[in-house]
């Protein structure tokens, strides 16, 4: 798919949303799957952008993620394919680990017979890499930033799946939906080609 034609809808993310134990694992994948690995751009290929209409289009289906949340969970599905996988590693372990090699130097240097934690994790990448502070997370790094207009989004449009739903899908309340943050949330769905939620668009004025 084009770069100026992202997706507007993401069926195997909410799938894995969706299912009964809600695996982390299952998450990253999907959205790694909708999206593509990632590449040198730092995002200019279009990958922002679309990770934002995620996040507003889940945020329409009841589900919370941030752009910055979905980019991490891409990030470490990628580094971590699935035949590097351990059973006995929690997901967020991987997040400070970054990559294969460093889990064989952790793993290496520890006792077997007990699970990993994270605190675990971080007070050994901090020893190891000399620092008193252990790493932050793998996440969006400093170049890629997402804009504050489309958190709001976000958040909008939870306020509006709300509504819709105390209505049993029937915006009656037209009040709560005439609010600044809601209509720069339609604004931002409208230029990004996104179809309208049903009962949104016909309950909030201009």
């Amino acid at each position: 798919m084009s770069k100026d034609t992202p997706p507007t809808e993401f069926p195997r993310v909410l799938k894995a949303c969706e299912s009964v134990d809600r695996s982390q694992w299952a998450l990253a994948d999907a959205v790694l799957a909708e999206i593509g690995p990632p590449n040198r751009s730092r995002g200019h290929d279009g990958t922002l952008k679309t990770i934002e209409l995620m996040s507003v289009w889940l945020a329409e289906r009841g589900y919370e993620y941030t752009p910055s949340s979905l980019y991490s969970l891409r990030a470490v599905a990628f580094m971590f394919p699935k035949k590097e996988r351990r059973v006995d590693m929690p997901f967020s372990c991987y997040r400070y680990l970054r990559s294969v090699k460093l889990m064989g130097e952790f793993m290496e240097q520890r006792a077997e017979g007990s699970r990993p934690t994270v605190s675990e994790v971080r007070g050994w990448r901090a020893k190891r890499d000399g620092t008193d502070e252990p790493p932050s997370p793998t996440k969006a790094t400093p170049a890629v930033q997402f804009s504050q207009a489309t958190e709001e989004a976000t958040q909008a449009a939870k306020r509006a799946l709300a509504i819709m739903q105390a209505h049993k899908g029937e915006v009656g309340d037209v009040e709560k939906l005439t609010n600044p943050v809601l209509h720069a949330w339609l604004r931002v769905r409208t230029k990004a080609g996104v179809k309208s939620t049903n009962g949104v668009r016909e309950g909030v004025s201009s």
